[in-house]
């Protein structure tokens, strides 16, 4: 089993629980034992990320740099930053104009 979908359903409790989606949600899986593409289209596609969500997500330097839109054009990266080896990415979800943020796609270039 994935951790992402080991984890996943602690939060579908607090999603049936709230009844809504999350206002934010942090992602950082182990860097060598996950499938980057399946957690972003798991996240894209999950009731716990509404309109407006902010998504944190960490990944490895490694990897390049993610892209500025992720999940089918439904998460909007706003900033991408290097700490070390690790990079983390911010995205917003199906953005409605709620949150006033700075969108930095400038930020998603190769950060090696």
């Amino acid at each position: 089993m994935s951790p992402f979908k080991e984890y996943s359903s602690v939060l579908v409790v607090s999603f049936f629980v709230s009844k809504r989606p999350f206002d934010l949600v942090t992602v950082t899986p182990p860097y060598e034992e996950i499938s980057y593409s399946e957690l972003v289209a798991a996240l894209a596609s999950s009731p716990l990320v509404g309109s407006d969500t902010i998504v944190v997500l960490e990944y490895p330097c490694e990897m390049g740099t993610l892209p500025p839109v992720l999940g089918d054009q439904r998460l909007i990266g706003v900033r991408n930053r290097r700490y070390g080896r690790t990079v983390v990415g911010v995205y917003v979800s199906s953005p409605t104009g709620r949150w006033n943020y700075d969108v930095r796609s400038e930020e998603f270039v190769d950060l090696s």
